[in-house]
């Protein structure tokens, strides 16, 4: 098995890039290079895909993670659509990461990241799985600023990647089944 020292990420946008790099470099503790195509949305990430990955590929990528969030779209049939757009690509250690129903909703799982991130006292808590809340980069909205006394107002392209920098990835694990598959994935793989 060879080891990984290049990773190449597709992703929405940058912001999206920031936080899946700061979270892979949690599972790996080591120096790793990173590339990047950015789809600016997931239009794009679907028509382009193949040839992002193909770009990767001649940028010298040992690893592939392609990241789309789930929205309002049903699961299985984003996956097969996505895995069969990168069916023929010659990078084999490549990973479809559908975050439910976004990559916020990942950050609902860890109260303690949110409260430190953005220094809010106040206790709260967050019920059910947070993948099953409706449009969880809203409800994180809401919540900062309504437990910062209306100070604070989230913005994800600001703020995303330092909660993932405060993140319990443990926490996160045991309650977001699409990062559960991730994590799977990364800890299989040699670093």
């Amino acid at each position: 098995m060879s080891i990984i020292k290049t990773v190449g990420i597709i992703a929405e946008d940058n912001s999206d890039f920031d936080t899946i790099k700061t979270i892979i470099n949690k599972f790996t503790r080591k120096k790793l290079s990173y590339k990047k195509n950015i789809g600016n949305g997931c239009g794009k990430i679907k028509r382009k895909c193949k040839d992002y990955i193909d770009d990767l590929e001649k940028r010298n990528c040992d690893l592939v993670l392609l990241f789309h969030d789930l929205d309002r779209n049903d699961y299985k049939s984003l996956y097969d659509s996505l895995n069969y757009k990168i069916k023929g690509c010659n990078i084999n250690k490549k990973f479809i990461c559908i975050p439910v129903e976004e990559i916020e909703a990942w950050f609902l799982s860890d109260v303690d990241a949110i409260k430190n991130t953005f220094k809010i006292k106040k206790q709260f808590k967050i019920r059910g799985n947070p993948e099953t809340i409706p449009s969880p980069k809203e409800f994180l909205q809401d919540l900062v600023y309504k437990n910062s006394n209306k100070t604070i107002v989230f913005n994800n392209v600001k703020h995303n990647n330092k909660i993932a920098e405060n993140l319990d990835l443990n926490l996160v694990s045991k309650s977001c089944p699409s990062f559960n598959k991730l994590e799977k994935f990364l800890n299989n793989l040699k670093f």
